[in-house]
């Protein structure tokens, strides 16, 4: 729970799991696969809105000599944090005595209740934007990484990874 949240959306439960299984713990990899693995993971994580965003603000205002306030942002009861659910799996494998390297991931990601500054106009006496969950934000892609060791001495080692994604 966070105070930032309006009261109506107060709480909010992000669990998360991972598991792996090590294939290459097996006699059915060849000998050139040093380390073989599968993986998976689905979580979720918030992110909340700034401190007292979701309550009425007021803005104090130096007009002419006399001092007052205004209204800042209008307020909103039912504010609460953007929620993304992420659903990774992958696969690594290390070859030729894990001298080389290999990762492959998939992604699939959904943000729901995206938070977004919405301006109300001026004339209705709110001058800041008030932020609100408007959307639902949907990303996925794969990943492929390797890397390499190119030269291992007794005290230096030089590596090298190379990383391309689409999504």
């Amino acid at each position: 729970g966070h105070s930032a949240f309006g009261p109506d959306a107060r709480f909010r439960f992000y669990p998360k799991a991972g598991a792996s299984y090590m294939l290459s713990e097996h006699d059915f990899p060849p000998d050139a696969i040093g380390t073989l693995r599968v993986r998976a993971a689905l979580g979720y994580a918030g992110r909340k809105p700034e401190d007292f965003i979701a309550g009425r603000t007021w803005i104090p205002v130096d007009a002419v000599g006399s001092v007052g306030v205004t209204t800042g942002n209008i307020g909103n009861r039912a504010l609460g944090p953007e929620v993304t659910r992420e659903l990774e799996a992958g696969l690594d494998a290390g070859l030729f005595g894990d001298r080389i390297g290999l990762e492959l991931t998939g992604y699939s990601q959904r943000t729901t209740g995206a938070l977004f500054p919405i301006e109300y106009p001026p004339s209705l006496g709110f001058i800041v934007p008030q932020l609100e969950n408007v959307g639902t934000i949907v990303n996925t892609g794969l990943e492929l990484t390797a890397q390499t060791r190119l030269l291992e001495l007794d005290d230096f080692r030089w590596d090298a990874r190379v990383s391309v994604a689409t999504n």
